[in-house]
């Protein structure tokens, strides 16, 4: 009886080490065919100029995992028990890969369309809502008639300066301007005869400022501008040689200007430019009109 009883309890131990062996080699095929069909996979995903010239070390021909007696150790249970939640795992990327291939095949192909221009973009620093120029420069005339007798006065160089303020919307400047400009006389003509001269026309503005930008790059800037406006105009010279009483005049008159500057940004607070403006004084009296050329140089804040 002892003996047939040692013989029973070692045949269910048998059994249940060849249950277990079983059981685990069964996990391990499956898990085997479901790499080998994730493989495949992702092989059909892949663009014919993407795939692997060498064939992963994954392949169909994987050996087939043999029978080996393993005692039911908790260690050995525990093993077989994470590759069952590998498979699982596998599965669920595999019925991935497949909805992602069912999409792919169904979802049509879709072309990038740009709106934006072929030419290069230039990008334009951001201003502010404010704008304050303040310029300054030297001014140029030509000889200018003197009533009808022929007369000519012949101007010096002179100086101007001149603030403008507003508000900047976009590219677009609009606000009032001051100015003033002194031109010093320096001879008087009158045919073959020239005779020194004294006195200066002196032009006290206030103008209408509008303007625009046109961005060359992130620091370059090109600014046109137009000024119309009143100015105060005083005129007085005087002929030393012949005279000593000036012969002046003074009213408030119409002055027109057309400016262009180039600016260069240190910063997106403070620029500065260099440029020119042609001005247009009109008649006083017996003092012909007055064109003038400026070489202007000064500071740009966006505030």
């Amino acid at each position: 009886m002892l003996m047939f009883s040692i013989y029973l309890v070692l045949r269910s131990h048998a059994q249940d080490e060849s249950n277990t062996d079983l059981v685990r080699e069964q996990y391990v095929n499956e898990l085997k065919s479901e790499l080998v069909q994730i493989k495949k996979d992702l092989q059909a995903l892949q663009p014919n100029n993407e795939r692997p010239a060498v064939a992963p070390a994954l392949s169909p021909a994987i050996p087939e995992v043999s029978i080996r007696k393993v005692s039911p150790h908790p260690i050995v249970l525990k093993r077989t028990a994470a590759i069952i939640e590998v498979k699982d795992d596998l599965h669920l990327i595999r019925q991935g890969l497949l909805k992602l291939k069912a999409e792919n095949a169904t979802e049509p192909s879709k072309q990038i369309e740009s709106n934006f221009p072929v030419r290069s973009i230039v990008k334009v620093r951001q201003r502010g809502d404010y704008f304050l120029f303040i310029n300054s420069g030297v001014s140029f005339a030509g000889e200018r008639e003197y009533g009808t007798s022929g007369l000519a006065l012949r101007t010096r160089t002179g100086i101007d300066f001149s603030i403008a303020f507003g508000g900047q919307f976009g590219q677009w400047t609009i606000g009032p301007e001051i100015g003033y400009r002194r031109l010093g006389y320096k001879e008087a003509v009158f045919g073959a005869f020239s005779t020194p001269a004294t006195g200066a026309s002196t032009s006290r503005t206030l103008a209408i400022y509008g303007g625009r930008d046109f961005a060359m790059g992130n620091s370059l800037n090109i600014h046109a501008g137009v000024s119309i406006g009143l100015t105060y105009r005083d005129e007085s010279f005087t002929l030393p040689s012949v005279s000593t009483t000036p012969t002046a005049d003074d009213d408030l008159l119409f002055q027109g200007s057309f400016r262009m500057a180039l600016e260069y940004a240190f910063s997106d607070l403070c620029e500065a430019h260099i440029g020119y403006r042609f001005t247009y004084l009109d008649e006083l009296g017996e003092f012909d009109s007055m064109p003038i050329n400026q070489v202007e140089l000064g500071l740009r804040l966006n505030l």
